[in-house]
C-alpha cells in the first residue's frame, strides 16, 4: 500500500477535531468588585466605573452587569478576582486600585478574561490552522479615571462581543477605544487591545473567508512590535496569520523569533513542527513536536503529526505508537486509525490493519473516508 504525504493544511483538517462553536447560549458576564482606595473615594470610584459598564449592558441583552462590594487587594490580587468570577460565571472580572477623587482619580484597572472559546483547531473541508491564537488572560489599565472611563467601556465592550464570537462588533469596539488614545497613552493601554482584534480580525477570516481579515490582523500586531519589540506573544500570533496568508517561510521566522525569547513556549514548537512537515523536513518536525510533547505531555494532535512524520520517514514502529498515544487520549480520532491500520498493512499485520479500519468505518461519517477505508479493506483481502 502506497503512503502519500499530505500537506499541512490538509493533515489538520483530516484531525477533523473541534473548531468552531457558538457560545452557549447564556448571558457573557462582567464582574466589577470595588476599587480598592481610602473611605468614600472607592466607593465614588467604582461607581463611576460601573455606570460605565452599565451602558456596555445596554448595548445587547446578551451582555450583564454584575457588581460586588468586595474590595480585591492587590496583594490578593488575581488569583482571589478569578476566583470570584468562576463563581459567578464570569466572561471578565475588574477590579483595581483608585487614588484620588472624582474624575480626577487615578486608576489602575485589571483585567480578567476567563472564557477561552477557542475557534480554531481544525475544521473538516477548510483550511484550519495548526494552533490557536495567544491572548491575554489578564492585563491592566491605568491613567486618570475621566481620560481612561470611555476607554475601559469600549474594552469591555470588545472583550464582551468577542466572548459570544461577535467579531465584527468587537472590531468595532476595540477601534472606536483607539481612536479614544493618543499617541502618549501607555503601550501597556494599547497592547492588550491591538492583540484582541488581531485575534478577532483572523477568527472572521476563518469564520467568513475575507482574506483582508488577515492583512488586518498582521498589522495589528506588527503595531504591537512596535510598542513592545519582545513581545513573543505577538510573534506566535503573527505567525499564525503569515501560516493562514499561506506564507509560511514567514510563520518560520517568527516561530523562531518566538523561541529566541521565549524556550518554553510548547505551541511555537507545535506550528514550527507543522510548518516543517510541510516542506518535507520530516526529521526537524519530529525534533520540534519532541519539544511539544515534552511540555505538554497530552497533546493529542502533537502525536498524531509526530506520527505521520515517522511515517514518512518509514519508522513505522514509532508512527504506531504514535497513532496509539493519540487514540488512547482521543478515542474517536478517525484519522489516527487510518493511519495505524496503513502502517500495520505495510507491516504486513493484516488482523491488525482490518480491525482499525473497521473502527474507522464505526466513527467516520464522512463519505470520501468510508470509501477509502473500503478501498484499502479490499486490497488487504484480496
Amino acid at each position: 500500500m502506497r503512503l502519500v504525504a499530505l500537506p499541512l493544511i490538509a493533515i489538520i483538517s483530516c484531525l477533523a477535531w473541534n473548531y468552531y462553536h457558538r457560545s452557549p447560549e447564556r448571558k457573557s458576564i462582567v464582574l466589577l468588585a470595588g476599587l480598592q482606595s481610602q473611605g468614600a473615594e472607592s466607593v465614588q470610584a467604582t461607581e463611576m466605573l460601573l455606570e460605565q459598564l452599565r451602558l456596555v449592558a445596554r448595548q445587547s441583552d446578551e451582555f450583564e452587569v454584575q457588581s460586588v462590594p468586595d474590595v480585591i487587594s492587590e496583594e490578593a490580587g488575581t488569583a482571589l478576582a478569578r476566583a470570584k468570577g468562576r463563581e459567578r460565571k464570569a466572561a471578565i472580572v475588574v477590579w483595581g486600585q483608585s487614588d484620588g477623587t472624582g474624575e480626577g482619580a487615578q486608576v489602575k484597572v485589571h483585567f480578567e478574561i476567563l472564557h477561552k472559546n477557542n475557534v480554531f483547531r481544525s475544521v473538516e473541508g477548510k483550511e484550519a490552522l495548526s494552533a490557536a491564537p495567544a491572548r491575554f488572560e489578564s492585563f491592566t489599565v491605568q491613567g486618570r479615571l475621566s481620560e481612561q472611563s470611555s476607554y475601559l467601556r469600549l474594552i469591555t465592550a470588545g472583550l464582551l462581543h468577542f466572548d459570544k464570537q461577535n467579531f465584527k462588533d468587537a472590531i468595532a469596539s476595540f477601534t472606536e477605544a483607539l481612536s479614544r488614545q493618543d499617541e502618549s497613552a501607555p503601550a501597556a493601554n494599547l497592547s492588550p487591545v491591538y492583540l484582541y482584534r488581531g485575534i478577532a480580525s483572523l477568527y472572521l477570516y476563518r469564520t467568513t473567508g475575507e482574506r483582508q481579515r488577515i492583512d488586518d490582523a498582521i498589522e495589528d500586531y506588527n503595531r504591537l512590535l512596535e510598542l513592545n519589540p519582545d513581545d513573543a506573544m505577538a510573534y506566535f500570533n503573527r505567525a499564525i496569520a503569515y501560516c493562514d496568508k499561506g506564507d509560511y517561510e514567514l510563520a518560520l521566522a517568527d516561530c523562531d523569533r518566538v523561541l529566541n525569547l521565549k524556550s518554553d513556549y510548547a505551541e511555537a514548537f507545535f506550528l514550527r513542527g507543522s510548518l516543517f512537515s510541510e516542506r518535507g523536513e520530516y526529521a526537524r518536525a519530529i525534533a520540534d513536536f519532541d519539544r511539544t510533547l515534552a511540555l505538554r505531555r497530552n497533546d493529542a494532535v502533537a502525536y498524531s503529526l509526530r506520527g505521520d512524520a515517522y511515517t514518512m520517514l518509514g519508522d513505522l514502529n514509532h508512527a504506531i505508537a504514535d497513532y496509539s498515544e493519540t487514540i488512547r487520549l482521543k478515542p474517536g480520532a478517525v484519522l489516527a486509525f487510518y493511519n495505524r491500520g496503513k502502517n500495520y498493512a505495510q507491516k504486513g499485520e493484516q488482523e491488525n490493519a482490518l480491525a482499525d479500519f473497521n473502527q474507522v468505518l464505526k466513527l467516520t461519517r464522512n463519505d470520501q473516508q468510508r470509501q477509502e477505508v473500503l478501498q484499502a479493506i479490499e486490497e488487504l483481502t484480496k
